[in-house]
C-alpha cells in the first residue's frame, strides 16, 4: 500500500480548480477538479525498507456533499 506522508520533506502541491455548486434531489453539493504533485511511499512489511514514487501532473475529479 502506498501512502502519502504529512510530514514528507518532497514537495507537495495542490490546487483545486473548477468549482462548481450544484443540487439534486440527494442534496446540495461541490464538483471539483483537482490538480496535484505529491510523493507517496511504501514500506516493506518484511525489511521495512522505504520506496518512494513521485506523482506528477495528476488530476482527480471529485465532489463534496453539504
Amino acid at each position: 500500500e502506498w501512502k502519502s506522508k504529512e510530514s514528507s520533506i518532497n514537495s507537495q502541491d495542490v490546487l483545486f480548480n473548477a468549482i462548481v455548486q450544484e443540487s439534486d434531489e440527494t442534496g446540495d453539493y461541490s464538483k471539483f477538479i483537482c490538480s496535484f504533485e505529491c510523493w507517496v511511499y511504501y514500506t516493506n512489511p518484511t525489511t521495512l525498507d522505504i520506496d518512494s514514487l513521485k506523482i506528477q501532473n495528476a488530476e482527480y475529479q471529485g465532489w463534496f456533499k453539504r
